[in-house]
């Protein structure tokens, strides 16, 4: 079982954050995104010196992908991630 610190580390809560928005949406799989201004948060609080402007672009970039993977629930994932995530 994992202890809280391990859990920060591995949600990427703890410790040395992304560089990019997909480099941070890859890290996690995926981040939860029904509501996007949640979504754009989640990043950021996995990135140091992003902004929701950048998550924007990210997605606009075709980096990343806004799509239903399971129980209707909308995500971000890197751009590649949805065919093998639904597989």
């Amino acid at each position: 079982m994992m202890n809280g610190a391990a859990r920060l580390g591995a949600q990427m809560l703890a410790g040395a954050p992304a560089t990019s928005v997909p480099a941070a949406v890859s890290r996690v799989v995926g981040v939860q995104a029904q509501s996007m201004p949640a979504a754009r948060l989640a990043v950021r609080a996995r990135t140091a010196g992003l902004t929701a402007a950048d998550v924007d672009a990210a997605l606009a970039a075709g980096e990343l992908a806004r799509t239903w993977l399971m129980h209707n629930t909308l995500h971000l994932l890197v751009a590649a991630d949805p065919v093998w995530v639904v597989e």
